[in-house]
């Protein structure tokens, strides 16, 4: 393995006899000075399992992860899942034997994911609240734009708002500098409505170019118990002269609980109205089953892992094909988001996907950088 790795073009491979003294010199290195780690699951006293475990708490800062076995398949897709419900970064699993080939392409195929060394991009910072409240006031916070391109004729047909903070000292920030703010409520709807009301202004633009999308707005579950939500998000849009179809509400996963009168209330609002309903991350858990039967949806984005995981794993395929039979069934329109690979994006295409998301096509950007791609994309544009 180790002589695999150096041919891929690893420069510096530590080797370990068993995962407790993995752990031991992992926990004296610096953070960021270990980019990958190939984990086997048998090893003695302490398992592929156990070190899992102990990673968990790194979460995103921890070392990129490849993990192997000699067991059957459906036990290496177990623990690469269960390592990437915990956030660990996983790259993927191989099957030992493992072949050079697969080793070297599963690399390549995930160079983009490691972290630069170069010293040139330090971490994002991480904010408090007590930054976080101000910086909205003062109108730091902007939308970003994630495209979301239809499989049949190449065109971008939608897109997701992001939030980024335009720091005057760390430049723009991503989510998860201010992370914070997801666990505040009252703060999260403040943030949520500046961006709504820029996303507005950036619609009404759209409008009068000829080239608006929908565009989907995260909503967590606690912002739907809101009564007067519907009539500020509608208030919003006839102020601007923009039409409710342009506007989706994206479902997210965090705390769902049972649905609410009120919260399906307002979602009937808003679907009368002509807004879109994307129920975020569908095959990700049992509690989405219910959901396409309680809530008025329109679309169903489906959790990348499902794509990702599926790619030459015959399972993981038919998991996949499954969710997509039943949204289809349902005349839900289907999104794939987090679409980094050509395996992916072919394999989306297979199963009969309406749309995807991904840096495969775009990252997030900026509204007049969003409206210079949709209108590159003609519509006879090959995908």
């Amino acid at each position: 393995m180790s002589e695999m790795l150096r041919q891929a073009g690893v420069a510096e491979v530590l080797t370990f006899a068993d995962a407790a003294s993995a752990c031991e010199k992992l926990a004296t290195m610096p953070q960021g000075s270990v980019d990958l780690i190939v984990l086997d699951l048998q090893m003695p006293e302490m398992d592929g399992i156990e070190f899992i475990h102990w990673l968990r708490h790194w979460g995103a800062a921890a070392p990129r992860l490849i993990v192997t076995s000699a067991h059957d398949a459906q036990l290496l897709d177990v623990a690469v899942r269960l390592a990437r419900d915990y956030g660990v970064p996983v790259l993927g699993g191989l099957s030992k034997p493992i072949s050079a080939l697969k080793l070297q392409a599963l690399l390549r195929q995930s160079v983009d994911a490691l972290p630069d060394v170069s010293g040139q991009q330090p971490r994002s910072p991480r904010l408090g609240l007590s930054e976080i409240g101000p910086a909205i006031a003062a109108g730091q916070f902007v939308p970003y734009y994630q495209p979301k391109v239809c499989l049949k004729h190449g065109r971008i047909v939608g897109a997701e708002m992001l939030a980024r903070w335009q720091h005057p000292q760390h430049g723009v920030l991503a989510p998860a500098a201010f992370a914070a703010v997801f666990d505040d409520v009252p703060l999260l709807s403040a943030l949520t409505d500046a961006l709504v009301a820029q996303l507005m202004a950036d619609l009404q633009a759209w409008q009068a170019a000829g080239c608006a999308v929908p565009v989907s707005i995260n909503c967590d579950w606690p912002m739907l118990q809101d009564l007067a939500m519907p009539d500020r998000l509608l208030g919003l849009a006839r102020l601007h002269g923009v039409a409710p179809a342009l506007l989706e509400l994206e479902i997210t996963e965090s705390a769902r609980p049972a649905a609410s009168a009120v919260a399906l209330g307002n979602l009937v609002r808003l679907r009368l109205a002509g807004v879109g309903v994307v129920l975020d991350d569908f095959g990700n858990g049992f509690a989405n089953l219910r959901w396409l039967g309680e809530l008025p949806l329109t679309h169903v984005k489906l959790d990348r892992s499902l794509v990702h995981d599926a790619a030459g794993n015959a399972r993981a395929t038919q998991l996949l094909d499954s969710a997509m039979r039943m949204a289809q069934r349902l005349q839900l329109t289907t999104v794939v988001e987090g679409v980094e690979r050509l395996a992916d994006l072919a394999l989306a295409k297979a199963v009969g996907c309406d749309q995807v998301q991904g840096a495969i096509f775009s990252m997030p950007v900026p509204a007049d950088e969003l409206l210079a791609q949709i209108r590159q994309r003609a519509p006879q544009s090959p995908v």
